[in-house]
């Protein structure tokens, strides 16, 4: 029995998600990088269940931006428009050593009283994770909805053209 629900994301996302591609490049400001693939339709909200869940020796250490922009409200996008002062500064995340990936893996994020979880599969094996304003550590899934062991391998921010620039941002 896996510990967490792992719903698959809608063709109708993946599309919608596709169309703004070139958007997401350019409100970055950054648009030879890899956009943000992570918006409010292809992610989740942890359940009280699946918070108490998870397994604290799996999570990466907790990590924030304290340049970062508080988000006003819950449909404040701005954090997601980093010309106009949203978040940039990301962490790369990665299964530790010796972790075999089976075909994808999702990352979720945990704020201590509050986490959600990506539903766009992570095909590779490392991903870019931006960092906010709250302590957040991160944990990643198997495609089954188990918990995997995740670290932290480096740290950029947008637009620096840094070697994980093309990685996937969630």
């Amino acid at each position: 029995m896996s510990d967490f629900l792992i719903i698959p994301e809608s063709v109708s996302g993946r599309v919608l998600t596709a169309a703004l591609s070139l958007v997401k490049r350019l409100i970055s400001g950054a648009p030879k990088e890899s956009p943000q693939v992570t918006n409010f339709w292809n992610n989740r909200p942890l359940t009280e269940t699946e918070f108490y869940q998870i397994k604290d020796d799996f999570l990466t250490e907790r990590q924030y931006d304290p340049k970062a922009i508080k988000r006003k409200y819950r449909g404040d996008l701005r954090f997601h428009i980093p010309i106009l002062g949203g978040w940039k500064r990301y962490v790369v995340v990665t299964p530790r050593k010796g972790y075999v990936i089976e075909g994808y893996w999702h990352i979720g994020w945990d704020e201590r009283k509050s986490g959600g979880l990506s539903l766009v599969r992570i095909k590779g094996r490392q991903v870019r994770v931006l960092l906010g304003p709250n302590e957040t550590a991160f944990f990643g899934l198997n495609r089954d909805g188990t918990q995997i062991p995740v670290e932290i391998i480096g740290s950029g921010q947008i637009g620096d053209g840094s070697m994980f620039s093309q990685l996937p941002l969630h």
